[in-house]
């Protein structure tokens, strides 16, 4: 397999997931908050779709 193919689709997997996530939380602005938080401090392509969207909505 290429890697590159295979990290593009964990990346975006992880994202869909993530976005799922903040979907879930959206009305609860203190918990959504606090995971925004913890996302920012995780390295790696898979959590950059989501610090933008903590950054936007936080």
């Amino acid at each position: 397999m290429d890697w590159d193919r295979a990290a593009e689709s964990i990346s975006r997997e992880g994202g869909t997931r993530m976005m799922d996530a903040y979907a879930m939380l959206e009305h609860d602005a203190e918990v959504f908050a606090r995971a925004a938080r913890c996302l920012e401090t995780l390295p790696g392509t898979v959590f950059e779709i989501g610090r933008a969207s903590c950054r936007e909505r936080v």
